[in-house]
């Protein structure tokens, strides 16, 4: 510390101020920086804040919306009279197998229902089961389809 003190005395005036100036502009300059730092973080956290909360109140209004069409839809598919019948039966309509598809029968009704509330895009299959055994399902894998059709 005396050789610092010592070494100070004996430099010429311009050194001194030279060295005191930048002294100075250092500590301005980092205390701006601090502050432009702390300004910038509060303003990024803000907007950060603001976007996430724009994201997840976009997010449930989609999924509202996906929960509020998937239920319209299966309420449509409940309640039409064709379901209800089959659902109602003692038994199930039972088929030889040539009418499964075929455009008048109940299992083609119930199947083109079960097409119109069916999405790919929001549901990988749907399926109507009651409790007299009717079981009816329409899903994007074959497999399960072939499965379900043989059995």
């Amino acid at each position: 510390m005396k050789n610092l003190k010592k070494w100070y005395i004996n430099l010429s005036i311009q050194r001194k101020i030279l060295y005191c100036t930048l002294g100075v502009a250092l500590v301005v300059l980092l205390a701006s920086s601090v502050s432009q730092y702390m300004s910038a973080f509060s303003i990024v956290t803000e907007q950060t804040r603001k976007q996430s909360a724009g994201v997840v109140n976009e997010l449930s209004v989609n999924l509202d919306h996906y929960f509020d069409m998937v239920r319209n839809s299966f309420e449509y598919i409940a309640n039409n009279n064709t379901v209800q019948e089959e659902l109602e039966s003692d038994e199930p309509y039972k088929s030889d197998g040539t009418e499964l598809y075929s455009y008048y029968s109940r299992s083609g009704q119930i199947r083109r229902l079960l097409l119109q509330g069916y999405t790919s895009i929001y549901m990988n299959d749907i399926q109507l089961y009651g409790y007299n055994g009717a079981n009816h399902l329409l899903a994007n894998n074959h497999e399960i389809n072939e499965n379900t059709a043989q059995t």
